[in-house]
């Protein structure tokens, strides 16, 4: 009988090695036991691929388990839905740029201050980046906020989101809500390696942080700052 571990790591989606290029970008949404959602995307233009997702208890599994999904494919990028970077201050200027962003939608509550979030998110997240550093020093890896992301998009996340919805940036079926978010948390990472036009590191507008993991770091996000 597989051990819980090999269970959680077991991806819903095979890659399709057709579909398959030889770059990936990998996308993380830490949560809680068994709620760790990982997806393996392809590297170029949107809409990108998605060739695998998962859900994990821990970000060493969910970094291993999509690690070992991408195979041979070169790991181009990473994208975390957690604080990689934290301010001195009060609160961060990302955060609260973003809740002004966002508050055209009634949405600006979903980003929350850091000293609010629950531990899986902070902790894991934290943790998945230090995994990813490990096995590849010089990764970019981007901070993501998958539902803001989503709202920007025009994709509502407080409702059912349909594939067809996501179809312009990403092509793939996606298995709940923490696999869903971590594919679309890569958009973040793309966007950390093609620097497309309506894009912006938010990590710029932040002043006297300390990071959690070295450079190259990042918060991509489709907004003026």
């Amino acid at each position: 009988m597989a051990s819980s571990e090999a269970r959680r790591a077991i991806p819903r989606n095979r890659p399709n090695v057709k579909d398959a290029s030889s770059d990936v970008i990998l996308g993380f949404d830490p949560g809680g036991q068994e709620r760790f959602g990982w997806a393996v995307l392809n590297s170029g233009k949107p809409p990108l691929a998605l060739l695998g997702s998962g859900v994990a208890s821990t970000g060493r599994e969910a970094v291993r388990a999509a690690r070992a999904l991408a195979g041979p494919a070169t790991i181009r990028a990473a994208a975390i839905d957690s604080p990689l970077f934290w301010s001195v201050f009060s609160g961060r200027a990302a955060d609260q740029l973003l809740r002004d962003k966002l508050a055209p939608f009634q949405a600006a509550s979903t980003v929350l201050e850091v000293n609010s979030l629950r531990g899986a998110c902070l902790v894991q997240g934290v943790l998945a980046a230090v995994e990813l550093r490990a096995m590849l020093p010089s990764l970019p890896i981007s901070e993501s906020h998958p539902k803001a992301l989503m709202h920007l998009l025009g994709v509502d996340p407080r409702r059912e989101v349909r594939a067809a919805q996501l179809s312009p940036w990403i092509r793939g079926v996606l298995h709940g809500e923490h696999e869903r978010d971590a594919a679309v948390g890569v958009l973040s990472a793309w966007a950390m390696l093609a620097r497309p036009t309506g894009w912006c590191d938010l990590s710029r507008v932040e002043v006297d942080t300390y990071q959690t993991v070295p450079d190259p770091l990042g918060y991509w996000m489709p907004v003026a700052c």
